[in-house]
C-alpha cells in the first residue's frame, strides 16, 4: 500500500510529534519525500527513524533540504536504505551549514563509498570538520610575514623551493604535537577566497598569486612595508584559504575519516560559496596547476556552482605549448585514495570524467589565455624577456617534435634556432 494515506494523516495531527519511529514501512523515496514535506508542521519533532526503508537518492535529498532549517530535530536515521555518495553528500553539505552541533544522522549500511562506517554512524561530525576548517584563513598580512619569516631560514632555499618542500621542511615539523593548523595562530577572519594552486609550484609564485590578486597590481612586492602598501593597507585583510596552512599537515587521518581534513575540500568550498566567496586559481610558472587532478576537481566544483573564480600568475610565463590540449586522464595525483574520492564524486554528480576536459580543462585554458593576454599590455618592462621566453617554448616543442619524428633536416633546422636562442643544452 501506498505510505501516502498514513502521511496525511500524520500531517494533519504532526504539531505534537516529537518522536517517529517508521523502520521498515517501505516508504521508499515517495514516502521520504513525503515526510520532508511534513517536517516543517511537525517543530516538536526529535527523533525520525527510517531505517531499512529503501529510500535512494531522491528521498534523503528531499530530507537533506528541509532538515536544516528545522528547529528541534536531534536523530535522522537513515541506516541500511539505498542512499548513495550524492545524497551522502547532501546530507553532509547541509549539515556543514547548521550551527546546531547535536543532530546525529545516521546512514550505515548504505552504498556510500565516500565516508568510512564510522563517519556515516554520524555525519554530522564530519560535517563539523568541514566546517571548521572553512572558517581557518591567511591573511596577506600573514602571507607576506611567513615569507619573511621562512626566507630567514637557513634550511631551505626559498627562491627555488616548491609548496610541498615548505610543508615538508618547514611548515609540518614547526607544527609537530601542537594539535593545530599554521592558520591556528593567525587569529585571522573567517577566509572569502578559496585558493587552488599545485603543491609542486614554486612558493614563491603562490605568495605572488595571492598578492597580486589582493593589491591588483601584477608584480607586487613581498615587503609589508613597501611604498606601494601605504596606499591600500586594507588588502593586508584580505583572507584566504591556503591549504598548506589551514589544514593541520600532521593529522593523519585517511581519506574516508570524520576527522580527515584534506577530503572536504569539496564541502569547504561549499560553505565558502554560500558566504558569497570566490575561487582563486594560482598560475605557477610551469602551469602546473592544469596538470593536477587537486586542482581541476576544485576548478570544477567553482564552475558548476557558479563561483567567481579568478585566475592569479605567480611569475607571469607565456601558456607553453606543451599544457596545450591537457587532458584529465592524464592528470597527476598523489595518492589512489584521492584519485578513488574524486573519481567516485564525479561518478555520483557530474557524470564522471566524460566530457570533462569540455566542462572544465578546455574553459580554463581559455580564461588563462584570456588573463595573460589581458596583463600583457600592462607590463611593458617585461613584454621583451616574456616575448623571448615564448619563442623558447616553440623552438623546444619544435625540437622534440622533430626528434621525435626522426626528421633529419627539420632537426637541423631547430637545432640551429635552437642554439640562437640559447636553449638549455640538455634539451
Amino acid at each position: 500500500a501506498s505510505a501516502e494515506p498514513q502521511l496525511v494523516g500524520w500531517r494533519v495531527e504532526g504539531a505534537g510529534l516529537h518522536a517517529v519511529h517508521a523502520c521498515g514501512c517501505g516508504l521508499g523515496d515517495q514516502g521520504a519525500a513525503f515526510l520532508a514535506a511534513a517536517l516543517p508542521l511537525c517543530p516538536e519533532l526529535k527523533e525520525l527513524h527510517l531505517s531499512s526503508n529503501s529510500i535512494g537518492d531522491e528521498g534523503a535529498g528531499a530530507l537533506a533540504a528541509v532538515m536544516q532549517s528545522h528547529p528541534g530535530l536531534r536523530s535522522l536515521a537513515l541506516d541500511g536504505n539505498r542512499i548513495g555518495d550524492a545524497a551522502a553528500l547532501r546530507l553532509t553539505r547541509a549539515l556543514s551549514q547548521m550551527e546546531r552541533k547535536d543532530l546525529v544522522c545516521n546512514a550505515r549500511d548504505n552504498p556510500i563509498t565516500r565516508f568510512d562506517s564510522a563517519s556515516l554512524a554520524n555525519l554530522g561530525i564530519a560535517a563539523a570538520t568541514a566546517r571548521s576548517i572553512s572558517r581557518r584563513g591567511v591573511t596577506l598580512r600573514h602571507l607576506l610575514k611567513l615569507w619573511l619569516d621562512f626566507a630567514a631560514s637557513r634550511d631551505i632555499d626559498l627562491e627555488t623551493a616548491s609548496t610541498r618542500e615548505v610543508v615538508r621542511r618547514l611548515v609540518k615539523p614547526y607544527l609537530e604535537n601542537k594539535k593545530t593548523s599554521f592558520s591556528g595562530f593567525f587569529h585571522a577572519p573567517r577566509p572569502t577566497v578559496h585558493v587552488v594552486h599545485a603543491w609542486d609550484g614554486k612558493f614563491r609564485d603562490l605568495v605572488a598569486a595571492v598578492a597580486a590578486h589582493a593589491t591588483g597590481i601584477h608584480t607586487p612586492s613581498f615587503d609589508s612595508s613597501h611604498v606601494m602598501y601605504r596606499e591600500m593597507p586594507e588588502v593586508f585583510d584580505k583572507c584566504y584559504f591556503v591549504d598548506a596552512f589551514c589544514v593541520d599537515q600532521n593529522v593523519s587521518a585517511p581519506i574516508g575519516d570524520q576527522y580527515c581534513q584534506t577530503d572536504k575540500f569539496d564541502l569547504v568550498i561549499d560553505l565558502l560559496r554560500r558566504a558569497g566567496g570566490e575561487v582563486l586559481l594560482v598560475m605557477d610558472r610551469e602551469y602546473l596547476t592544469l596538470t593536477r587532478l587537486w586542482c581541476l576537481y576544485e576548478a570544477h566544483i567553482a564552475l558548476r556552482d557558479g563561483m567567481r573564480l579568478h585566475v592569479s600568475f605567480g611569475e607571469m610565463r607565456p601558456f607553453p605549448r606543451k599544457r596545450r590540449g591537457a587532458k584529465v586522464a592524464e592528470a597527476k595525483i598523489t595518492t589512489d585514495q584521492d584519485r578513488a574520492l574524486i573519481s567516485g564524486d564525479l561518478s555520483a554528480n557530474d557524470g564522471g570524467f566524460e566530457g570533462f576536459d569540455e566542462r572544465v580543462t578546455r574553459p580554463l585554458e581559455e580564461q588563462m589565455r584570456a588573463k595573460y593576454l589581458a596583463v600583457f599590455p600592462e607590463v611593458p618592462s617585461l613584454q621583451s624577456e616574456l616575448e623571448w621566453l615564448e619563442a623558447q617554448d616553440h623552438a623546444r616543442e619544435d625540437l622534440l617534435a622533430a626528434m621525435r619524428a626522426g626528421e633529419m633536416v627539420e632537426l637541423g633546422l631547430c637545432i640551429g634556432v635552437a642554439e640562437e636562442l640559447r636553449l638549455e643544452k640538455e634539451v
